[in-house]
């Protein structure tokens, strides 16, 4: 990859969540719970002795695709409707809400679990990303073998 500078780092965790899925390859970076957490602990997102089971992989991956098809949808494809559905029930499990300390807004998680900390955090790149206007500009490729945000 080139020079990462100018990329926003609320679009950076965006993408990089998002192609954490190889299709043309087939390379599933989120292979486990601890695979998860490792890529979570290596952001920030968590702390390190952060425990994630089964469960929590399931719904990581739930928001990955569901956001693959949001980002084909701005790419002006049509998006997986199951997709989308799936992903909004997944960060309706997940209630964030907004602080205005340390600099907010952003959102922040309403409960303490790790999941519900990266999640939160996930969520507030995607309003940061609205925020400065560069949230449709996220896209994938529209060629099934890539998806590549």
């Amino acid at each position: 990859m080139g020079d990462e500078r100018p990329v926003p780092a609320a679009v950076r965790l965006v993408r990089d969540f998002v192609n954490t899925f190889e299709p043309q390859v087939d390379e599933e970076s989120l292979a486990t719970p601890d695979a998860l957490r490792d890529w979570l602990v290596e952001r920030g997102l968590i702390p390190a002795d952060a425990r994630l089971g089964p469960a929590d992989l399931a719904a990581a991956r739930t928001v990955r695709e569901g956001l693959r098809a949001v980002l084909l949808g701005h790419a002006g494809h049509p998006a997986d409707p199951g997709a989308l559905r799936r992903l909004d029930d997944a960060l309706a499990g997940a209630p964030v809400r907004m602080t205005l300390a340390d600099g907010g807004p952003r959102l922040v998680p309403a409960r303490p679990g790790p999941l519900d900390l990266a999640l939160a955090a996930l969520v507030d790149a995607i309003r940061q990303c609205a925020q400065d206007q560069v949230w449709t500009r996220l896209k994938v490729c529209d060629r099934d073998t890539c998806r590549w945000a």
